[in-house]
């Protein structure tokens, strides 16, 4: 079992670099609500960005189980509360998207401080699941 973790920010006044300036932190792919939409690649797609994203990669396919991991993420963006709180009374949704990569059946439980905490950082938290038998995606 490995997980990734990344703090994703959406927004529909702000611009990316206002998110990025914000939190101080280093992106791992971002854009501005009305620009041309592009793939990671850089190569050019149909249509324009409907929302700013900003994309920060917390950890990146450690073996740690799940409430460990977002433990670990809880303590990295602590010192960034007041921060991620600005965002959320302009709109912004923020969340930590979680990459679970099983090998075989399995679980955690999260216990109720690790929930609190990241409540009281208003994050929400997007799990995805990867079994076995599922293809590989690119960490988003």
């Amino acid at each position: 079992m490995t997980i990734s973790v990344s703090l994703r920010i959406f927004s529909q006044d702000l611009t990316a670099a206002d998110i990025v300036a914000s939190l101080s932190l280093t992106p791992a792919r971002q854009w501005t609500k009305g620009e041309i939409r592009t793939a990671p690649s850089g190569r050019v797609l149909d249509g324009v960005w409907e929302n700013t994203y900003v994309t920060f990669r917390l950890m990146d396919r450690q073996r740690i189980g799940l409430a460990d991991a977002l433990s670990s993420c809880v303590r990295q963006l602590n010192h960034l509360a007041s921060a991620l709180g600005k965002l959320r009374q302009s709109g912004a949704k923020t969340e930590l998207f979680v990459g679970w990569f099983l090998d075989k059946d399995s679980g955690d439980a999260l216990p109720s401080n690790l929930l609190a905490a990241l409540s009281n950082l208003g994050l929400d938290l997007s799990l995805d699941v990867y079994t076995a038998d599922t293809p590989s995606k690119a960490h988003p």
